[in-house]
């Protein structure tokens, strides 16, 4: 499966995000269930000082491994040459690397 030209939008918004030091970590609540979860926000400095956040990634309530099943061989391929290497000593999971933002 192909990842949404808006997925990786929002994930070179996030990066970006990032590099500025513009993210922040809030709780937000779920509309749908009122569950309160951690969410990735980038903060947007409006012309009078203010601050906006906008949502990007919410993260795990548990543990990832038992939820998700392994990226698959050509999706780590794709990231290894879009984003940077993949680090081996990282591993996690049956087949999970994490990956590393350097350009190598």
């Amino acid at each position: 499966m192909a990842l949404a030209v808006g997925h990786r939008r929002n994930f070179n918004t996030l990066q970006q995000a990032f590099f500025a030091g513009d993210v922040t970590l809030m709780e937000c609540q779920l509309t749908a269930t009122g569950e309160v979860v951690p969410v990735l926000c980038a903060a947007n400095r409006q012309q009078d000082g203010s601050l906006e956040f906008a949502p990007f990634a919410m993260l795990f309530n548990g543990n990832p491994y038992e939820i998700l099943n392994p990226p698959k061989p050509e999706a780590d391929s794709l990231l290894r040459g879009r984003f940077g290497r993949t680090n081996r000593r990282a591993q996690r999971g049956p087949g999970v690397r994490l990956l590393t933002l350097d350009q190598h």
